[in-house]
């Protein structure tokens, strides 16, 4: 599996991509923003006040893959362990760690 994760001219676009290629088929992501995420959220929550985890990062999965444009039933029909790799990558790409850059030493 390729799997490349960068930030595209952080000046202008200061959101992470990452490109992955899975059984063939190449997919691209971009982080999303605040505003998305809490309006994802919003759409996930359950009558009760719940938030369903499982709509809410189906639902980031398919506003973060920019290439190829996937809907939510185009996603529901991928192989199980395909939709599970799309996913994870999605969560990692929003709720890993951020790691600090090691400043230059001359």
């Amino acid at each position: 599996m390729a799997n490349r994760l960068s930030i595209v001219n952080a000046d202008a676009n200061p959101f992470l991509e990452k490109e992955v290629t899975l059984r063939g088929a190449t997919y691209k992501f971009r982080e999303l923003s605040s505003e998305e995420y809490d309006k994802l959220y919003k759409a996930a929550e359950k009558q009760d006040g719940d938030v369903d985890t499982i709509v809410l990062l189906r639902l980031m999965t398919t506003k973060s893959i920019v290439e190829p444009p996937l809907s939510a039933d185009q996603l529901g029909k991928l192989p199980l362990r395909v939709t599970r790799e799309l996913t994870r990558i999605v969560s990692d790409l929003h709720f890993e760690e951020e790691q600090e850059e090691d400043p230059k030493t001359d």
